[in-house]
């Protein structure tokens, strides 16, 4: 029987950036929940904007933020995984002039840019995600043992190809880091990623691997395909995630999750009904 789905949101649930969750989603997660299934969203997202994309059911689900590097629920931190120490300068320092691309650094509380407030990735994270963003002169001056996550952006060229010599470094191997979409390249503690976080979640319910349903579009969405029974991808997926995916539901634009949600929803009140 299901008992945890979880769910990444960009690409996913809606457009990378989108601000608004079909209302339907709500009224079935809310159903689910009544039947005693946890909800899950997992993102590379901060809380700041995940909280008010989930409305009404905000307060009642779990987040795996951070592309891995936290977990928690809307007003409590469960687990955190921050970067390597001594690692947040000389990371900074090396990817801070790649030409055309910009930094975003993650804490637990905001995020924070040296870009600009009228800048087109300032504006981006606080107009379209939603997020509490703050632009500083200085991103050094963050706290090393603040910072959960930095962030590559990149608006005009496929971030894969405008960072592909830091995705072939060293860091690779010293970091999780993985694309989080066509604009994003996110690198996090070695020991973080989506299906770390979802083990520590399932421990934390008494949830199994069987038990769990897990819907992703991205790279960063395999360690959690690892840690699922069921794994659900959308038509617009990349191709490696198609590949390893049970069933691939219809993309964003059409629901297709929420669909697959409704079905399982029907299943478990079919069930329910039959025992009766």
């Amino acid at each position: 029987m299901i008992k945890l789905i979880a769910s990444d949101i960009d690409g996913t649930l809606l457009k990378d950036g989108g601000h608004e969750l079909y209302e339907e989603y709500f009224e079935v997660i809310q159903k689910l929940l009544d039947h005693g299934v946890a909800f899950c969203a997992a993102s590379g997202r901060h809380i700041t904007g995940m909280t008010g994309l989930f409305g009404p059911v905000a307060d009642q689900i779990y987040y795996i933020c951070e592309g891995g590097a936290l977990l928690r629920t809307s007003d409590h931190i469960m687990k955190a995984w921050s970067l390597p120490q001594g690692s947040y300068e000389e990371l900074l320092e090396e990817t801070s002039d790649i030409p055309g691309v910009q930094v975003m650094i993650d804490t637990a509380d905001c995020v924070y840019v040296n870009a600009g407030e009228d800048s087109r990735l300032f504006r981006f994270i606080h107009d379209g995600y939603q997020f509490a963003v703050e632009n500083v002169s200085d991103l050094t001056a963050i706290p090393e043992e603040e910072v959960l996550k930095l962030s590559l952006y990149s608006a005009d060229v496929h971030v894969e190809e405008s960072c592909a010599d830091f995705l072939a470094s060293d860091w690779m191997k010293k970091l999780s880091v993985a694309q989080a979409g066509t604009m994003w390249v996110d690198a996090i503690s070695p020991k973080a990623n989506k299906g770390e976080a979802l083990k520590v979640l399932q421990e934390h319910l008494g949830v199994t691997k069987e038990e769990t349903v897990y819907f992703g579009d991205n790279l960063n969405d395999l360690p959690a395909f690892g840690e699922a029974g069921m794994t659900v991808t959308v038509s617009n997926a990349r191709d490696e995630v198609k590949e390893q995916a049970d069933l691939i539901q219809h993309s964003y634009r059409h629901h297709g999750v929420l669909q697959q949600l409704q079905k399982i929803l029907d299943e478990i009140e079919q069930k329910n009904s039959s025992q009766k």
